[in-house]
């Protein structure tokens, strides 16, 4: 009796293997059957925000199911990761995970996730960034800037986040000239502070009014290539330095999300950051639309976390 009473155990435990498996296979081949939610990590209307709506919108035409954006701000970008990371993981439920708060933030305060709490899906955003001056300044590129300040100008870089302190720091090295970086707390505020002459240039985005209205000048595209709406103004690298901010939006599922679900995740969403309507309309709002796969944008990941961990304990920046 006890040698049944075990097999019947082993049995019926296989039976349960067995009903589990079944079962999860039939919930992938209908994925998805309903609404999905995607969860973005800054506020409504900004860069990042405006960009994943686009995408959303355009994939919901691939996925086949409608795509409700929601939005988790704070934290310096971490608040939306960590609610992903302690997400559902049935597939209807995405996320941004951006370089930054991935890659950065880590090292520098303390967030309740891990990059293994996600399943990357798909690079959607490359961030673009310049340099520029007040429109009154006497320096009309970046060279100008190497100059002056090893004419011994105090040269002052107005920055916002991490990867902006760890460019100047790059220039600085790459050109011999010493430059101070001046942190602040929002874009406004830097460009107020450059606008009233406070600092000597600043790193801004595309979506700078003052930009668009001639009150600042570009001087250089920060990035590895030139804008889309500023081709005439040549990149870092192309103007001798050979460094550039490279940051990316991407989307990401929480771990343990089923393989055969993540693989349509990542179909529609690559199929929608290729579409040519998404890259219209975000290119035409001066930021760089982008497509990288899942697999690709892990090893981004994972790559600049090592990077930003040396970068931040050499600049004194990484938490104890």
């Amino acid at each position: 009796m006890p040698i049944i009473r075990k097999l019947f155990g082993r049995v019926f435990a296989g039976a349960i293997v067995l009903g589990l498996v079944t079962a999860t296979s039939a919930l992938a081949e209908q994925f998805p059957s309903k609404e999905v939610t995607l969860i973005v990590n800054y506020g409504a209307g900004g860069t990042t925000d405006t960009a994943t709506r686009i995408l959303a919108n355009t994939a919901e035409k691939y996925l086949g199911q409608p795509i409700a954006v929601i939005n988790k701000s704070g934290g310096a970008g971490t608040g939306g990761p960590s609610l992903l990371a302690q997400s559902k993981n049935d597939g209807y439920t995405v996320g941004v995970t951006s370089l930054s708060p991935l890659t950065v933030a880590p090292h520098t305060m303390e967030v309740p996730f891990q990059t293994d709490d996600f399943t990357f899906i798909v690079g959607y955003l490359r961030y673009v960034y310049g340099m520029a001056v007040n429109k009154s300044s006497a320096h009309d590129s970046f060279t100008d800037l190497v100059e002056a300040a090893k004419a011994g100008e105090r040269v002052t870089i107005a920055v916002t986040s991490t990867d902006e302190k760890i460019l100047i720091e790059n220039l600085s090295k790459l050109s011999g000239a010493e430059f101070v970086s001046v942190p602040y707390k929002s874009g406004s505020e830097r460009e107020v502070a450059l606008m009233g002459d406070v600092v000597t240039a600043a790193i801004i985005g595309p979506g700078s009014a003052n930009l668009k209205s001639g009150e600042l000048t570009l001087i250089a595209a920060a990035g590895p290539r030139r804008w889309s709406l500023r081709q005439d103004i040549p990149t870092l690298i192309e103007q001798g330095y050979d460094t550039a901010i490279e940051s990316w939006a991407g989307l990401s599922a929480p771990t343990g999300t089923d393989p055969e679900i993540v693989a349509k995740l990542r179909e529609a969403f690559f199929q929608a950051a290729e579409d040519p309507d998404y890259a219209e309309k975000v290119n035409g709002l001066g930021l760089d639309a982008s497509a990288m796969t899942g697999e690709d944008y892990e090893v981004m990941v994972r790559e600049r976390y090592a990077s930003n961990k040396e970068w931040l304990e050499r600049l004194g920046l990484k938490k104890n």
